[in-house]
């Protein structure tokens, strides 16, 4: 059994909004291996120095807020020289260097974003970047655009970096109103969810009439209170905690083989709200086909048609019109 004197320094941003549940994973498993665990703002770069000193710690976590994959790694060279360290959420391979990561799935979180938006059997999607280029961010793009694709879609994207938040808004407000509608969008995390929300209000389309939104974190306090209140994706931050601590109780222990480098955590689900229950858009899909249907029923029309003018694939016209007309595309088309 470790030793209480055993200390493990957790350099972390404590203003993130699931600093909580990620302190919570760390300390569940620092109680299991005797660790004194010391919490430090990765802010405060004199208190980590200082720490380093003191305590003389026996491994180091490191996560917080992340603005760019370029981001420093926080702590002297010379502390992540002498110890075992473990960063959290970032890019395993910051600055052409590698370093030991626990993460979030992010290709699945991305995936799964686009799951919630397909059974809404939308005609178009879209996807809003994080306001600086991130590692991260760019593997939430890969997923949804990797599962649209098997529906046969292509999301629309908005990233713009490099400019005021305001200019942003306004760029994000002329993107919005250029789109087809309704579209289910998928944005980088909550904040960016909620920046689609108040640009959609100051351009006057509604939310989800108009456009069905999706964000990533879960966090409640911005969610709940967002109108209406957000659809987001679920990490499982507690459990990523958890993960990088054992992750780095085996790198201590020399048990890790040097090749395994990144460790990606499931995602919980999502937590479903007011900004994807779009009214009856089976309904709308339904309607819409059998207006097409009747304006060329006398043009040899076959399902597939029907589809490809609906930008939708035959499955889920098929499955579409099943669940929710009883009834197949090509009898709707032989009875028209």
């Amino acid at each position: 059994m470790k030793n209480m004197k055993d200390t493990v320094l957790l350099v972390f941003s404590p203003s993130s909004a699931n600093s909580t549940a990620l302190i919570n994973g760390v300390a569940s498993y620092a109680r299991q291996r005797k660790w004194r665990l010391h919490m430090i703002d990765r802010a405060d770069r004199r208190a980590i120095s200082e720490a380093i000193r003191f305590f003389n710690p026996v491994g180091c976590l490191v996560g917080g807020n992340i603005s760019k994959a370029c981001d420093p790694l926080d702590l002297p060279p010379s502390l992540a020289k002498a110890i075992p360290v473990v960063y959290l959420d970032r890019d395993p391979f910051p600055d052409n260097r590698q370093i030991f990561c626990v993460a979030h799935d992010s290709a699945e979180t991305g995936r799964i974003a686009a799951k919630e938006l397909l059974d809404l059997g939308l005609p178009a999607y879209g996807y809003v970047a994080w306001n600086t280029p991130t590692y991260w961010n760019g593997m939430r793009l890969e997923g949804f655009t990797q599962e649209l694709l098997t529906e046969g879609f292509r999301p629309e994207v908005f990233a713009v970096f490099k400019t005021s938040a305001t200019l942003r808004l306004k760029k994000l407000g002329q993107w919005l109103t250029k789109l087809p509608r309704p579209i289910g969008i998928f944005a980088a995390n909550d904040v960016m969810a909620a920046h689609v929300a108040a640009a959609a209000v100051r351009t006057g389309l509604r939310i989800p009439e108009s456009i069905a939104l999706v964000g990533v974190d879960n966090d409640e306090l911005l969610c709940e209170n967002c109108t209406p209140p957000l659809s987001s994706v679920r990490p499982n931050t507690e459990g990523m905690g958890y993960a990088a601590a054992q992750a780095l109780d085996r790198l201590m222990s020399k048990r890790h083989g040097t090749h395994v480098r990144a460790i990606h955590c499931p995602i919980l689900g999502i937590a479903e709200r007011e900004s994807t229950h779009t009214p009856s858009p089976a309904a709308h899909i339904i309607a819409r086909a059998l207006h097409f249907i009747a304006q060329k029923a006398a043009d040899d029309l076959v399902p597939a048609d029907v589809a490809r003018h609906l930008h939708i694939s035959r499955r889920l016209l098929d499955l579409r019109f099943r669940q929710y007309a009883k009834t197949t595309v090509q009898k709707a088309i032989i009875e028209t």
